[in-house]
Formats: C-alpha cells, structure tokens, sequence
C-alpha cells in the first residue's frame, strides 16, 4: 500500500511538470532540449568523491542521516523560484532536495540535467501539509492536492550548494 501511494505520488509529481499545450507555441524550437549553462548555487562545492544518487537507500540502512556528495539527474523544481527539486534516484523513487535556509535557487527548469549537491541526506516523513505546499508549488490542480491524505515516508536532501552540468565546470 505503501509503495502504491509513493508511486502514485510520483507520477502526480511528475505530470505537474509538463507545460499545459496552451502555453506551447509552435514558434519556438522545443526549449527543453537546449541545456542550461554550467552553474554554481550556494556554497562552493566539487563533484570529487560524489556518490550516484541510486546509492542513497544502501546510504541510509546504517545511519539516520548522512553528510556527503550526491549526483544525479534533476526531475523537476520549484516552478515559483526554485527553491526545491527532485532527484531521480534511479530505482523507481524520487528525493526531495531543499536549500539549506533557503540561502539560494536553482532555475526552475532542470528537468533532465546532471547535479551535484552537497550536505544531509535524510530518510523523513513528510506531513500532508507539506506535501500539499509542495504540490502547490509544482502548480497541481485542486484534487490533486486534495488527494494528499496521509503523511509520506520518503528521502530528503538539504543542500548546502549545488552545481550544474558539472561535466562543464571549469576546474
């Protein structure tokens, strides 16, 4: 049951992303397809010693958080100013990555590119009231965010910094 509603979860999460064929144009070359420029968010970090983010549930069977490096590939963010994302963990799930104090953005549009992020993993349960301000945020209609009924178990990440196409990234 419990897998069920996380999936369910997900392909809500995921279904907000898409741009509505009203606010297509046919003018323009498909946007999504060009890539952000390599960027630095936050605190000066380096993709050295980074873990693959399909790591992150063997990360966790030990310890109840954990302060390390991750990469992986950015799902979605926060379409009001960036100031979440969600990061494909390659085994079916997503986790949730937030900005340490709210001390930085990310573009709101990262849907398929390569991140780093440095600071805490955490396995957390989050509350239905959480879960519907991110909904919100995601731009979900009104049943789906009245569709969050109970509190979700799922992986978080607070970042300290972030980078971008790291592949890119001068060093």
């Amino acid at each position: 049951m419990k897998h069920t509603f996380l999936s369910f979860a997900l392909l809500l999460a995921l279904s907000a992303c898409q741009t509505p064929a009203s606010e297509q144009t046919g003018a323009e070359p498909n946007a999504s397809a060009e890539k952000l420029p390599a960027a630095s968010y936050g605190q000066e970090i380096t993709a050295e010693q980074a873990k693959p983010a399909h790591h992150v549930p063997a990360l966790l069977q030990q310890h109840d958080s954990v302060y390390l490096t991750l990469t992986g590939t950015a799902l979605s963010s926060c379409t009001k100013k960036g100031c979440w994302m969600t990061v494909d963990l390659g085994t079916g799930e997503s986790m949730r990555v937030t900005f340490k104090d709210y001390g930085f953005f990310v573009p709101k549009d990262l849907k398929g590119e390569q991140v780093v992020m440095e600071g805490v993993l955490k396995r957390s349960v989050s509350s239905v009231d959480e879960q519907r301000h991110y909904a919100e945020d995601a731009g979900k209609t009104a049943a789906e965010i009245a569709a969050i009924q109970q509190p979700d178990t799922a992986y978080t990440f607070e970042a300290v910094g972030v980078l971008i196409r790291p592949e890119q990234q001068k060093r």
